[in-house]
């Protein structure tokens, strides 16, 4: 994989964060786009979500901060989560300054009522992009292609992906609990 230029990165993380509305996951999909098919592999990234998610703060955050920090040190990873979270703090701040004047008006409501279908959308493509490699086998973007076969799932992948909805939507657990009894059936599943 190429190495990515130091003003690579300080400008993929401003694009994501100037054009992600919905936070974290919204961001997904974006950074995919840019840092997957040239700086890293596709379970590279899905492991950096995961290690992201783990960790606190905010996936899109910790995510700018990991790629800096691991391309280039804490320069690196100060620089990709300035760069990350500036937009958001400009825009929110110019917001704020206009909020009386936009309040009710028609055309900023219509504009985000568009803008939240379209961040229901990009959470939709980071789950299915999770679907890989995790609850199934092949690539869902093959589905698309002509003549193509259906993924196959692997039964670790679900089982656990049922186990952990059953006890969310029933107890409601700590994620950090979720976390760690996805961690143990997937060590007990996948030892098998």
């Amino acid at each position: 994989m190429p190495e990515p230029s130091f003003l690579d990165l300080f400008f993929i993380f401003l694009k994501t964060g100037a054009f992600t509305f919905g936070g974290g996951y919204a961001m997904i999909p974006l950074l995919q786009a840019q840092i997957v098919p040239t700086y890293l592999e596709g379970p590279e990234m899905s492991n950096l979500i995961a290690l992201a998610q783990m960790t606190p703060g905010a996936v899109g955050l910790n995510t700018a901060t990991y790629v800096g920090y691991s391309e280039y040190s804490f320069i690196g990873a100060l620089c990709c989560t300035f760069a990350l979270t500036f937009p958001c703090f400009a825009i929110a701040t110019t917001v704020s300054f206009f909020k009386k004047a936009f309040q009710d008006n028609k055309y900023v409501k219509n504009a985000l009522f568009g803008i939240r279908a379209m961040v229901v959308g990009m959470i939709l493509t980071a789950v299915l992009s999770f679907a890989d490699g995790s609850v199934l086998t092949s690539s869902v973007k093959n589905l698309w292609k002509k003549g193509a076969a259906l993924p196959s799932f692997c039964w670790q992948g679900v089982v656990i992906f049922v186990v952990i909805a059953i006890i969310e939507l029933k107890w409601k657990l700590n994620t950090i609990l979720s976390i760690t009894i996805a961690g143990l059936l997937g060590l007990a599943l996948f030892s098998l």
